[in-house]
């Protein structure tokens, strides 16, 4: 709990892409009842999360705090030429991997398009909800 400002986690995406997907982490579910919030150290990124009804996006600098609902799925995903570094408070191991590792991921990828980021439907889903971009009035809401 010794990072900076006494965040408990430190999450580091590299910065590129693999098979042509920006660097990310492997999307989750939060099964405690918590909600997380994450501050963004350096880098530029996404913050991904899904519901059944929603898939959200919200691009993120540093300096940035953002809240995670635990009711939604989410990952983070590095667009930038430089590392993307987060730290979040999260401190309840309680999260459920499974959901999103049985359909390979959230469901859309993000694709490195020149780059530029672009959002492509995962097969492995059924009817998704369309996805949104939020301002960072809709985001802090």
């Amino acid at each position: 709990k010794d990072l900076d400002n006494n965040w408990i986690n430190k999450t580091e995406l590299t910065a590129g892409n693999y098979n042509g997907e920006f660097a990310k982490t492997f999307g989750h579910l939060h099964t405690g009842g918590k909600d997380e919030t994450y501050f963004v150290k350096s880098g530029t990124g996404i913050i991904v999360m899904q519901s059944e009804n929603e898939f959200l996006l919200k691009k993120i600098t540093a300096g940035e705090k953002y809240i995670i609902p635990h009711q939604y799925e989410h990952c983070l995903v590095n667009i930038g030429n430089e590392n993307f570094v987060t730290f979040d408070d999260h401190d309840n191991p309680q999260a459920d991997y499974k959901i999103v590792g049985e359909k390979h991921g959230l469901a859309y990828y993000i694709i490195n398009d020149l780059g530029v980021p672009k959002i492509i439907p995962n097969p492995n889903y059924n009817n998704p909800p369309e996805p949104k971009w939020l301002t960072a009035n809709e985001f802090a809401s």
